[in-house]
């Protein structure tokens, strides 16, 4: 069985440790403080924030410059955009609506539901730019019960088969997610 639990709270994998509420969490960044109770699988996708921009039907577009205030997200914490000035926003769906509307010129948002909220409530109006090296990038896990290594084990065979198949870049590109094989980003950093 599946459970969607649409959050950003960091607690859910000692919740895992704590009570068996389910075998697997998919989507869990990996945190020293569950370390001791959890297992964490490889990243199998990083998670990284990006520029949105209004796209631009004539011409490339750039990443914005220095002195152009980025609309952000309340509450999120992000190196990439120290010293810049921002204005805040209260969710990631208002700053792109207020980038599409062309109220704000650029905005510094997390790709993975940017990309696909973009394309559907304002397809082909936003272009989204990676400001390489992203500083602000993020593995993605799986989290299992400490006492679960074979499954962690499992797990890791499995998005290892999936990245190299193919299938992961697939299922990412449906749903408009900018998708690093994991082990290509492995590679760039070295």
């Amino acid at each position: 069985k599946v459970f969607w639990g649409y959050s950003s709270h960091d607690s859910y994998p000692s919740r895992l440790a704590a009570r068996k509420l389910c075998d697997v969490m998919l989507g869990v960044m990996p945190d020293d403080r569950f370390g001791k109770r959890v297992l964490f699988s490889k990243p199998y996708y990083f998670a990284k924030f990006e520029y949105v921009l209004r796209s631009k039907p004539d011409g490339p577009v750039a990443v914005p410059v220095s002195d152009v205030p980025l609309a952000v997200e309340r509450g999120v914490a992000v190196r990439g955009i120290r010293g810049r000035t921002t204005r805040r926003y209260p969710s990631l769906a208002a700053i792109l609506e207020a980038v599409a509307g062309g109220r704000e010129r650029a905005g510094y948002v997390i790709s993975t539901h940017g990309h696909w909220l973009a394309e559907t409530r304002w397809p082909r109006q936003l272009t989204f730019v990676d400001g390489r090296p992203s500083v602000d990038r993020f593995p993605i896990c799986a989290a299992v019960r400490r006492a679960d290594g074979d499954l962690k084990t499992a797990i890791d065979r499995a998005f290892e088969q999936l990245d190299r198949s193919g299938q992961l870049r697939r299922v990412f590109s449906r749903w408009h997610i900018p998708y690093d094989s994991p082990a290509e980003a492995g590679k760039a950093e070295r």
